[in-house]
């Protein structure tokens, strides 16, 4: 062999050998997605904030996962993150884009650390991560030589007619308003014989939102690849179900936030470890753009409905409550004494 490597042909194959084996490692490195940071400013006030800006240019294939930072990245203060932005370029690239904001309280030089994205590449798990920047943090400079000032009193501004004028229009106009309605409304409740009753029909909480996940089903978002708005929609509804139910105010919390509810009340844990899975995947599905597999948007249908009926109350298994609701009138009591 060694023999053959000497010659003009050993020579000839060996650089071959060698050009294949650069190519392969260019096609390996070339397959890895590109992540960048930078920030937007190499020198900053101590307490103020500065961006840290995450791109990611990759296969759509790749199903990169971009990091959530919260709280502190190593020693600098993470004071809030920005929504990801998804653009699909030409040739099956996906590029997200994404701001952390960002304040360090010491002054001197600060490393900002890289960050890791995990990425999949031909069923397997890898990992590559963003360079690391050099911040410049200034101190607050504070004067020692004046000494404690006296405190300053205030200002007598005067008022002129301009200012003063709007508000007496305004609280004019609001009486000459009140008076409008109140004569609207009396001149009404006169002129009425007898009271006007409704028959309102209030479902209890589970048949809503069992009869919602049904028609969720019956939409089939799945079969449609819209696995964005189908876990838009599911979490509506479980949201929506878990307010009526255990009177929190789930629709403005977050799922963080409504999983802490849960565990105060009497929900089988099981149940609730249920939809913590829900709403990572549907966390995945909106912002992440991550396309679940249809068997496990199936199952979250499933463990929804599940949840509804082992949470309902007892009292409304199988009843409508009916409510007799007297609408517009104010005259009710004189039309009892007539009779």
């Amino acid at each position: 062999m060694w023999y053959l490597f000497q010659n003009n042909k050993g020579q000839v194959l060996q650089k071959c050998i060698l050009l294949l084996l650069l190519f392969i490692s260019a096609i390996n490195i070339s397959a890895r997605p590109k992540v960048t940071a930078t920030i937007d400013q190499d020198t900053v006030v101590m307490g103020d904030r500065f961006v840290l800006h995450l791109s990611s240019l990759s296969h759509i294939s790749d199903e990169i996962e971009w990091p959530f930072i919260a709280g502190k990245l190593q020693d600098i203060d993470v004071v809030g993150n920005s929504k990801l932005d998804t653009t699909y370029l030409s040739g099956d690239s996906l590029k997200i884009e994404a701001d952390i904001y960002l304040s360090v309280f010491e002054p001197g030089v600060v490393a900002v650390p890289g960050v890791e994205f995990r990425y999949k590449y031909k069923g397997r798990e890898n990992t590559v991560r963003t360079k690391p920047a050099m911040l410049t943090v200034a101190g607050i400079a504070i004067d020692t030589t004046r000494g404690l000032m006296p405190i300053k009193g205030p200002i007598d501004i005067p008022v002129k007619w301009t200012e003063w004028l709007p508000r007496y229009l305004f609280f004019a106009f609001s009486f000459l308003l009140l008076g409008l309605l109140l004569f609207y409304f009396f001149k009404r409740a006169k002129n009425k014989k007898e009271p006007q009753i409704e028959m309102e029909v209030i479902h209890p909480p589970h048949e809503i939102a069992l009869g919602e996940l049904q028609d969720l089903k019956a939409k089939k978002l799945v079969e449609a690849g819209e696995h964005k708005a189908y876990y838009v929609e599911l979490t509506d509804i479980i949201r929506a179900y878990i307010e009526k139910r255990f009177s929190f105010p789930a629709m403005e919390s977050t799922a963080d936030e409504i999983i802490e509810g849960l565990k105060k009340t009497d929900a089988n844990p099981k149940l609730i470890d249920k939809m913590v899975a829900i709403f990572d995947e549907a966390d995945l599905a909106k912002f992440a753009k991550a396309k679940p597999d249809d068997t496990l948007c199936k199952k979250g249908m499933k463990d929804s409905m599940d949840f509804v009926q082992h949470t309902k109350l007892k009292e409304q298994e199988a009843e409508t409550i009916e409510r007799i609701v007297e609408a517009e009138n104010p005259l009710k009591d004189d039309l009892k004494s007539e009779e």
